[in-house]
């Protein structure tokens, strides 16, 4: 036996707010996006921590609510530990 569902969408229905905290996104140790990208003390943009800053205002424009590290497929094989 088939089943056929329909969903109707309605851009004018308001059921509620949608949080900003939706709106984020995560980093993960995928090629240069951690070392050499957002750490990189050996940078001449580098701060006193080591983070590039010409990264950091890009991620800025970015405006993103929240940033979950580590993040993406870096995150299924994490194991953290505390102390």
């Amino acid at each position: 036996m088939v089943k056929h569902s329909t969903l109707t969408a309605n851009s004018q229905l308001t059921i509620g707010p949608v949080s900003p905290l939706l709106f984020g996104g995560f980093l993960e140790h995928m090629g240069r996006s951690i070392y050499e990208g957002l750490y990189d003390p050996d940078s001449p943009h580098a701060d006193e921590r080591g983070l590039r800053t010409d990264v950091l205002a890009a991620w800025s424009d970015l405006q993103m609510t929240n940033v979950r590290y580590p993040g993406g497929n870096f995150v299924s094989g994490y194991h953290g530990k505390t102390a």
